[in-house]
């Protein structure tokens, strides 16, 4: 895909830049990472409308138009560039907005059980592959000046409806075991924890075996 090596590359270069050069090794290179997959039922949600979203916000679904607007800035540039990668890969994608800025968003793939190979990486990896009428979720994201808003549970809801009126009945997700606030907005939510997972990467390489 034509974009996903530029996405990557101006992300490590960010990483440095912001963050340090021990930091972005870190994000590439770590070994037995625990991470949770997670299920969501679909069939009983709860009205949308009891969670209304704070005044001088809008959800807007991500789209070529959406990111070729000059009037809307997105977090990073390489998050410009792996919105472009996935848009081109088939995922869908949900963007908070604040005025012109993208402060968040959320991204989701169905999950193909006649045609693995069209599948997102993380679905054969995890061992959901088989799974009928069912989505993963997956690159959520808020700004740290937005986050304690209960912004990130809204965005989830919002997936989660349109999911549920596309006919997908289960949607699945991950969260690191370490992550201590992913594991807060997961439970809040009710998610069910199915397996954990070790994850060993180096750069690229990624494997990951089933506890």
């Amino acid at each position: 895909m034509k974009y996903n090596l530029g996405y990557r590359i101006r992300e490590a270069v960010e990483l440095i830049k912001d963050k340090g050069l021990l930091f972005a090794v870190h994000n590439y290179i770590y070994w037995g990472e625990e991470t949770v997959l997670v299920e969501m039922d679909l069939s009983t949600l709860e009205d949308l409308s009891r969670y209304p979203l704070d005044s001088g916000f809008d959800m807007v679904k991500i789209s070529h138009g959406l990111l070729e607007d000059k009037n809307v800035i997105y977090p990073a540039r390489s998050e410009y560039f792996r919105a472009l990668d996935y848009l081109e890969k088939g995922y869908v994608g949900h963007a908070l907005k604040k005025g012109k800025d993208v402060v968040g968003y959320i991204w989701y793939a169905n999950i193909d059980n006649s045609n693995k190979k069209l599948n997102h990486p993380d679905v054969n990896r995890f061992e959901i592959s088989d799974e009928k009428d069912s989505a993963y979720m997956f690159s959520m994201y808020l700004k740290p000046n937005v986050r304690g808003k209960n912004l990130a549970t809204y965005l989830q809801r919002v997936v989660f409806h349109h999911l549920k009126a596309a006919g997908i009945m289960k949607a699945y997700g991950t969260y690191g075991k370490k992550n201590i606030s992913a594991l807060w907005i997961h439970r809040m939510l009710k998610w069910k924890e199915l397996k954990i997972f070790k994850i060993y990467q180096f750069v690229l390489i990624q494997k990951v075996i089933a506890q």
